[in-house]
This record gives structure tokens, sequence and C-alpha cells, in this order.
């Protein structure tokens, strides 16, 4: 069911295949056997891509909602599974919240000077730090994510989003800078199957729909970014 989300995200078999790392042949049969097994076809194939039709789009709340339950659901058996009951998992994304994780990744217990909280650092492709997974048990976020409504979450600060701008670029001469001017200058492309999480980074809500794409690399974190960047490419 996860993989079906997946292509109904992307409309592209080989695409949803590449996020989910599996070949385009395992993707295709499992949404098959769904198929088969709800006794309903989900999506209308052709050479364009694969698309929802009727019955796809009036179930494709009840498949999300399934794939969230059964993420809770291997969350809280791996967690009742494992031996160190007493260990809390925090998870961010590389480059967030560092500063927050330094502080209390120290923690340890007084009975036996073990670590009271394990720290795991995620690159942008879950922007839910392993909450999706179930592989950590609370995570400092930074924007929304498409399970945000399924999270019991707790707002600790907001910022106004900004453009950096190299002083040699030609957007630096400009008084105002607009969404249509970095449109112009094209956006990062970020390999990211959470279409809330990437919508918030591209002002998705604020241009009225995604900027135009672009040809430069994908990244999946800030390191790769600033090569992109160094390179010319971004």
């Amino acid at each position: 069911m996860r993989y079906a989300l997946t292509v109904a995200a992307e409309r592209n078999l080989t695409k949803a295949a590449a996020i989910q790392h599996v070949t385009v042949p395992t993707m295709s049969e499992a949404i098959r056997r769904v198929e088969r097994e709800l006794g309903v076809t989900l999506f209308d194939r052709s050479n364009r891509g694969m698309m929802l039709n009727a019955a796809g789009r009036s179930l494709h709340p009840l498949l999300r909602g399934v794939a969230v339950a059964s993420t809770k659901l291997e969350s809280q058996a791996r967690w009742l599974g494992t031996t160190a009951t007493e260990t809390i998992r925090v998870g961010t994304l590389f480059g967030f919240g560092s500063v927050a994780l330094d502080r209390i990744g120290d923690v340890r217990s007084a009975k036996d000077g073990s670590r009271v909280i394990e720290i795991g650092v995620y690159d942008w492709t879950d922007p839910t730090a392993g909450l999706r997974a179930g592989e950590t048990d609370a995570a400092i976020l930074i924007g929304p994510t498409e399970i945000d409504d399924d999270l019991d979450s707790r707002v600790l600060g907001t910022e106004q989003p900004v453009a950096v701008i190299s002083t040699h670029h030609p957007l630096s001469r400009k008084g105002v800078v607009t969404l249509a001017d970095l449109d112009d200058a094209g956006w990062l492309n970020v390999h990211v199957s959470d279409r809330v999480w990437r919508a918030f980074w591209t002002a998705d809500e604020q241009r009225g729909g995604p900027p135009p794409r672009s040809e430069r690399m994908f990244c999946i974190s800030p390191q790769e970014a600033a090569i992109a960047l160094r390179r010319g490419q971004g």
C-alpha cells in the first residue's frame, strides 16, 4: 500500500520505485497484488504514467490511513521488542536541531551511567526523521510533513523564511526578490516523496502551485546542496 501511495504521488512507476529503493517490476507487482486483494483497479496506466482512477481517488484516504496505522503498529512492536526499553530514540534532520540534540544527547542514567537518549540524524529523504519508519520515538522537525496530523506535536519556535543570495549573484542587486525571481534562478531538486514537506520548502501555497522543474542535480543533504552550489548547479 505504501508503494501504491508513492506511485499516486509521483504518477510515475520508475520514479516511485527509485524513491522506495526497489525495482520497477517489484513495484509493479506489489501494486497489482494490492489491486487483486482489494478487487478493484486503482490506476489508469498509459504512456504518460500512472494516474489514480475514480476508485483510486476514492480509496486514497483509506489507503493512507492503513499505511499510517501500519507504521504505528511496527513502531510500537519494535519498541516493545527492544531490550533497552528505558532508552528514548530522538531523530532530527541533518543541519537542523543539532544544537538542542547536542545538549540532550549526553543525558545518562543515574543507575548505570548508560545513555538515556539515542540520537539519529537523517537526510532529506525522510523529513520525519525516522518517525514514519518507526525508528524514532520523538523528533525535532523543521516544516510540516504528510504525517503531522497523526503526531502529537508541539511548536518549539517559528522563523520567517529567507532567501540567501551570494553577493556575486545578479539578484543581490535587487531591492526586492520575488518568488518569480527565484523561479528564474532555479530551485534545488530534492529526492523526497513527502509532498507536504517539499511543497513547504518551495512555497507552493504562496505561489499557487509547485515551481518549474529544474535541471539541477538532486540533493538529499546540505553537503550535496553546498557541492551543487560550488559547481554552479544550484
